[in-house]
Formats: C-alpha cells, sequence, structure tokens
C-alpha cells in the first residue's frame, strides 16, 4: 500500500486507479481510493470501494472498520455498533475496533459502556499498537489518535462525575500536542479541576485555552462564560 500513496490527494487517486485497472482484485488501491473519496467527501464511492474489498476477501478487518466508520458517520451508531461487535467476535483483542466501538457509545450518551471499551482499548494496545497502526493506515498521525481516544474517555468520566479519572484522561490529551481544538483539552481540564477543589490549576488551565485561541463573541459574554464556570475572575 505505501507505493500507492503521494502527498498530492489527486495523484494518489490516479495511483490507486491505475493500479485497479492493472489488478481488479488489489484490496490495497480499493482502500486507498476508498480514504481519499471520504476527504473529497464521496460517502458512496467510498463506501462502494470499501464493499468491493469484502467481495475480494470477506474477512477483510480494514474495509469492515471504515464501513462501521461511515455507518456512524451517517448517523446510524446502533447499527455501527453492531459492526464492530461482531468483528470483536472474531478480532476480541483488536484495541483499535474497541476505540472505534467507545467513541460511537459516547456519541450515544452511553458514558459507563464508552469506558469500558476505550479502557479496554488502552490495555490492549499496550502491546499490539492496533490504533497506531490503523491511523497510519489510513493516512492520520497516531497522536490524533490517542488524543480522540484520550478526549473521549476524559468527557465519559466527567459526565459520570468521576473527576479524578478524568483529570488523567485530560492530562493524556495534553500530552499527546495532537488535538483539532487546541485549547479544548485545557477547557475540559479547568472544567475538571474545578469540580475538584482546585481553583488556581483551574485558573491556570483556562487562561492556557485563552492563550491558545478559545474565544467567545464579546468580552461581556467571556465574562459571563468566566463567570458560569466558576474559574477565573477578571483584575
Amino acid at each position: 500500500m505505501q507505493a500507492l500513496f503521494s502527498p498530492s490527494k489527486n495523484t494518489a487517486l490516479s495511483n490507486a486507479n491505475k493500479a485497479i485497472l492493472l489488478d481488479y482484485k488489489n484490496q490495497d488501491a480499493y482502500f486507498i481510493r476508498g480514504k481519499i473519496n471520504i476527504k473529497k467527501p464521496d460517502w458512496i464511492s467510498g463506501l462502494n470501494d470499501f464493499k468491493r474489498i469484502l467481495e475480494i476477501n470477506r474477512t477483510s478487518i480494514d474495509a469492515q472498520t471504515m464501513i462501521g466508520y461511515m455507518e456512524s458517520g451517517s448517523g446510524n451508531q446502533k447499527t455501527a455498533i453492531n459492526t464492530y461487535s461482531k468483528i470483536l467476535d472474531k478480532q476480541p483483542n483488536n484495541s483499535n475496533l474497541y476505540a472505534y466501538r467507545g467513541n460511537i457509545k459516547y456519541q450515544l450518551k452511553d458514558h459507563a459502556d464508552s469506558i469500558k471499551d476505550l479502557t479496554k482499548a488502552i490495555e490492549l494496545d499496550q502491546e499490539e499498537r492496533d490504533i497506531a497502526n490503523f491511523a497510519k493506515l489510513i493516512f492520520i498521525d497516531p497522536k490524533v489518535a490517542y488524543s480522540v481516544l484520550y478526549s473521549t474517555l476524559c468527557s465519559s468520566y466527567r459526565h459520570l462525575g468521576n473527576y479524578q479519572s478524568a483529570l488523567k484522561a485530560c492530562t493524556k490529551v495534553i500530552e499527546t500536542g495532537e488535538y483539532t481544538d487546541r485549547h479544548y483539552p485545557y477547557l475540559a481540564s479547568a472544567a475538571v479541576k474545578r469540580a475538584l477543589g482546585d481553583l488556581g490549576g483551574s485558573c491556570s488551565d483556562y487562561d492556557k485555552a485563552l492563550s491558545l485561541g478559545y474565544q467567545t463573541e464579546t468580552l461581556v459574554n467571556r465574562a459571563k462564560k468566566v463567570l458560569s464556570d466558576g474559574i477565573c475572575l477578571f483584575n
């Protein structure tokens, strides 16, 4: 698959199409094309590519994982959970599948089960590194994948009022150094520290979030946000 990859999306797509013309059973080429189609976004074409892989190889875990991801992204979270559960029956030690399923359970507000899946993913991933390996396969920095995992875990613990565990997970997010909204983990950490009574630490994290671009529409709204969170006061 690495030979087909190109930093240019158009070049990678062209290479994948050529590879498929040369070998219509080239699973790697279909997978790359499917991922590129998702990014376009052209989900119908992407789904057809992953389904084509399963026609060639019904046991492809990677294709099934992507189909589950697309089911979830289309609002069919329960179907996606069933998809991942079926794969886990055959791959019970795949940490990446637990991570994906745990994230979907969080979307459904099933925080307790989300925590079970995410902690299981962390436990299993110590050796196999399935999460990092799959992230690389779909052209994502593994740090981002772990950041998402710990962010979701932090949020689930917060919803259940387990702030000590939430803080540990939030700290892990910050340690990865990779997250879409750079200020988010500091906001989450600030809220958790406030709940734990650490107002000084909470204020420090909130200030860090502000320095990384977190802002509300106006100074008045920002002041209201600060006061409602009970974190910091303006000097």
